[in-house]
């Protein structure tokens, strides 16, 4: 009975210290599970809401971005009688490197999304979709044009960072979308077309993947820049009706001031620039 006793003891006063690894094992995995839940919320922090400029801003945005598309589709119109192509009018020079016909065709395109993305009847995000097509194949054609040359591609990360303008995901994944698409099917059936080295010739698939590596480095730059661009829109909007006496609706008044200085509640003072016009 004694051992028996004993025992039940020993089984009462070994129960918590067996449960003590288990206690103990449980707050580490809360600890993990904490750590790794800030680090998924600092980087989601960066990560960028879209779709959330005021009207007349986007619009502003918008005519500035058309006019880029005008303005490349009129430079390639001008590259064929610059770089001296042929006057050769036919049906055949329409696909014919080198003639007159085929670059005015190249540039007709992006005329066409330029005069479609200017057209009142579609809506906001179609619009933006129509640039980002426009800017991004008038990189494709810069790099055709240009035989492959890699100096070319860099106009792809330009476009890029101007589509970040529309602050808005679905023209912005179409440009990005379009980059690797371009590369990867272009460079397998004609890589002369958009490289100029044997290499990726022979592996356009991973040089494609080089260069969407770098662009979406160029994206995340882009993309951070459009975060804290609309942290400041949000900060603006909670200030302005303690600054200007009223509540604003997140659009432009043409009555605003540009710049507004907040008072913090303990007399110190925090300089913001709004961007209302």
């Amino acid at each position: 009975m004694k051992s028996k006793n004993s025992l039940a003891i020993s089984d009462e006063a070994s129960g918590p210290l067996l449960r003590a690894p288990s206690a103990t094992l449980g707050s580490v995995e809360r600890w993990k599970f904490a750590g790794l839940s800030k680090i998924f919320t600092s980087l989601r922090s960066l990560i960028p809401t879209g779709g959330t400029l005021p009207k007349e801003i986007w619009l502003q945005r918008h005519r500035f971005l058309v006019g880029l598309t005008w303005f490349h589709a009129i430079i390639i119109a001008l590259l064929g009688p610059l770089l001296g192509y042929t006057w050769e009018f036919s049906f055949d020079s329409l696909s014919k490197d080198g003639t007159i016909p085929h670059i005015l065709l190249e540039s007709s395109i992006i005329a066409l999304f330029a005069a479609l993305a200017s057209w009142r009847r579609i809506g906001p995000t179609l619009k933006a979709i129509l640039v980002a097509l426009g800017l991004t194949t008038s990189s494709a054609i810069f790099v055709h044009l240009s035989g492959g040359y890699i100096e070319l591609h860099f106009h792809f990360f330009v476009m890029i960072v101007f589509l970040a303008f529309y602050q808005d995901w679905i023209p912005f994944g179409v440009a990005i979308t379009y980059v690797a698409l371009h590369h990867g099917f272009v460079g397998v059936l004609w890589p002369q077309k958009v490289y100029n080295h044997p290499a990726a010739f022979e592996s356009p698939w991973t040089w494609a993947g080089i260069h969407a590596f770098f662009v979406l480095w160029a994206a995340a730059g882009s993309l951070i820049a459009w975060r804290y661009n609309e942290k400041a829109y949000a900060l603006a909007e909670t200030i302005l009706p303690f600054r200007f006496g009223s509540r604003t609706t997140g659009r432009a008044s043409s009555s605003a001031q540009p710049v507004g200085i907040w008072t913090k509640p303990n007399g110190s003072e925090e300089s913001c620039l709004i961007l209302l016009r």
